[in-house]
């Protein structure tokens, strides 16, 4: 079971339009969409304890089970957002995915993508506090197929979800609502 779960995210990562008919064909419901969440929170978790210097990065020493417990509610929350978003902004160009379906594929693409979580866990751990001119090449391009991947594989979902037929429009629309984005928070933090 173990190894069919390990193959489908597999397939998600590489087949993500294959992968997200297949999860929206199996019709989940939110209960599963928190099973994704926590699942994929449990993979980081155990990922950080295996590649050495990763889990000095975000844990405090000992671990206690209270921080476990926050960056679970955190990550549900974060999914539920990514979710939220997926719909609201898919809906507002004639998407025509239903809400709990788009919990569901962004829990689905959060699982994949842990995947992905040893090759943002080594550049955060290579980094080590150092400026991006400080970084060394290899590691910043290593971090940029990273992010890559993780956006060509939610926009290929959420092309799925609404029904869309070109992943690139996606992207291009996910890239443009993270710029405008990140320039209103950059605003509002340096109007604080």
């Amino acid at each position: 079971m173990i190894f069919e779960l390990f193959r489908r995210m597999v397939q998600g990562l590489f087949s993500p339009r294959a992968s997200a008919r297949a999860v929206l064909a199996q019709g989940y419901k939110l209960d599963t969409a928190v099973q994704f969440a926590v699942l994929a929170y449990c993979f980081q978790a155990i990922l950080a304890i295996l590649i050495p210097g990763a889990r000095d990065a975000g844990a405090p020493s000992g671990v206690p089970i209270g921080f476990h417990v926050l960056n679970l509610i955190a990550q549900v929350a974060l999914v539920g957002i990514l979710g939220f978003a997926v719909w609201g902004i898919g809906a507002l160009f004639g998407g025509k995915g239903d809400r709990e379906q788009a919990l569901v594929i962004t829990a689905w693409h959060t699982l994949v993508t842990t995947l992905l979580s040893p090759l943002f866990l080594l550049g955060a751990v290579a980094a080590g506090g150092a400026t991006p001119d400080q970084m060394p090449v290899g590691i910043v391009f290593i971090f940029a197929i990273a992010v890559s991947q993780y956006l060509w594989v939610l926009a290929c979902y959420t092309m799925e979800l609404h029904g869309f037929r070109n992943p690139w429009g996606v992207l291009g629309v996910m890239v443009a609502v993270a710029m405008l984005f990140s320039t209103a928070m950059i605003n509002f933090v340096g109007g604080i």
